[in-house]
């Protein structure tokens, strides 16, 4: 049944519940809900709690189980969780590229570079924003393009100033 049709609107109680029933179904229809309302909210905490609720019931479509880590990635990334964060993104990261979702993939990289970089693993920042634009660039200049190299411009600056103002000017 729908929340509608029980004439409850809180969907964070409906996954909470549905998820003591045990109803699979029900807990990964509700769940991503009540995350995204409590991001709209400002809640992160609470938004991670939903993303990890939903995870507890892996959904069968590998595309909806990436949405999932993402999602669990930039709340936890909210509330300095990094080191779960990291794993969040590498595992939304591996269902991207089975999937052939270079883009999606490309994009990750670039959010993982921060992630990276926030857990002082400057090397794996480096190389995550290297393949974000390795990934990326073949599809044409777009605004994720531009973050990717943005953020690598940046990282070059120090050693290699006119490399790095060359990307920030493309």
């Amino acid at each position: 049944r729908r929340s509608s049709d029980l004439h409850c609107d809180d969907v964070a109680r409906m996954a909470y519940h549905a998820e003591g029933a045990g109803e699979a179904e029900l807990v990964r229809r509700y769940a991503p809900m009540a995350a995204t309302q409590a991001a709209c909210l400002g809640a992160h905490r609470e938004t991670a709690a939903q993303y990890e609720r939903a995870l507890r019931f892996t959904p069968e479509d590998p595309r909806e189980l990436a949405e999932l880590y993402d999602g669990y990635a930039e709340a936890l990334a909210f509330v300095d969780s990094w080191p779960q964060a990291a794993e969040a993104r590498q595992r939304a990261i591996e269902i991207w590229h089975d999937l052939g979702e270079q883009r999606r993939e490309g994009q990750d990289h670039r959010k993982l570079s921060a992630v990276m970089w926030r857990l002082c693993r400057g090397p794996e920042s480096v190389a995550a924003e290297e393949r974000s634009i390795e990934l990326l660039e073949p599809m044409g200049d777009d605004a994720e393009l531009a973050r990717a190299l943005s953020a690598h411009a940046f990282t070059l600056w120090s050693d290699d100033p006119e490399a790095a103002e060359q990307m920030l000017a493309r």
